[in-house]
């Protein structure tokens, strides 16, 4: 796991929020319309997040980025 993954270990104050796709069949599809990644490239992507939303909960907020003001919203200003 990454530092990132581990907030705390970060030596910041908090909160910490933890941002995800709403899913991982969305995360794949975004990274396809972006157009920017090949195949490979997207793959890897994807099996990273499915590792990193294990450590969410290790998060003080958890982030759903379907909607960019519910989530601005939900993370009680931490965005701005």
């Amino acid at each position: 796991m990454s530092r990132g993954n581990q907030p705390q270990a970060s030596g910041r104050p908090g909160p910490f929020g933890f941002y995800q796709a709403p899913s991982i069949r969305e995360l794949r599809k975004r990274l396809q319309l972006r157009g920017t990644d090949t195949p490979e490239a997207i793959e890897e992507r994807v099996l990273k997040a499915r590792k990193e939303v294990r450590y969410a909960s290790r998060f003080d907020v958890v982030l759903i980025n379907d909607d960019l003001t519910t989530c601005f919203e939900g993370s009680g200003g931490m965005c701005g």
